[in-house]
């Protein structure tokens, strides 16, 4: 059984700054949940950030405070190809602040702790154009920024630039799953 659902979005108030198009797929397994979501971000008119690798989030994973503050470490896939894992202080900063993460498939997982979970993504693809520049898979990092209540994790562009050019563009594909496994054991990379 396949579940599909599309939604389009656009700037709040009627605002013409962005539009945010999401098509979703879910796709069950016996050994968890398989989420698909084909995300378009079409900038409609110039903009400028004043702090881009917090301002502009691709994807927002761990925003639940019940779940996530029971998952303790995070593994990442970084720009070396080496998978990278680390506790989480839980000390309310940003833990991991704009990260850049393998051009290869990049992913990044939350797991262990009391919860014997692993919650994570994985980029299928992405291109586009920020600034009148192509963007791809190795314009991406991960900022997580962990509390006694929540672990937020972000998929950001690392990108130094504030400036955002009406017509630019960001079409991603990222498979975002959920693993109750025995243990809560690190992923695999």
């Amino acid at each position: 059984n396949l579940a599909q659902m599309s939604l389009v979005e656009q700037s709040p108030a009627g605002g013409s700054d962005f539009k945010v198009t999401s098509t979703t797929s879910l796709v069950p397994t016996e050994y968890g949940t398989r989420v698909f979501h084909k995300l378009r971000y079409d900038f409609l008119s110039d903009l400028t950030l004043t702090d881009p690798k917090h301002q502009l989030r691709l994807l927002t994973l761990n925003n639940d405070v019940t779940a996530s503050s029971k998952l303790n470490k995070v593994s990442y896939l970084n720009a070396a190809g080496q998978q990278v894992d680390m506790d989480l202080p839980h000390n309310g900063n940003y833990d991991l602040d704009a990260v850049p993460l393998s051009a290869s498939h990049p992913w990044v997982a939350t797991y262990g702790g009391v919860a014997t979970a692993n919650v994570g993504y994985i980029v299928q693809s992405v291109d586009g154009s920020l600034n009148g520049e192509a963007i791809g898979m190795n314009n991406l990092a991960v900022s997580l920024k962990s509390t006694n209540v929540k672990n937020p994790t972000y998929l950001v562009p690392n990108l130094d630039s504030a400036s955002i050019k009406a017509g630019d563009h960001i079409d991603l594909v990222v498979e975002v799953y959920s693993y109750k496994g025995e243990d809560g054991a690190a992923p695999v990379a």
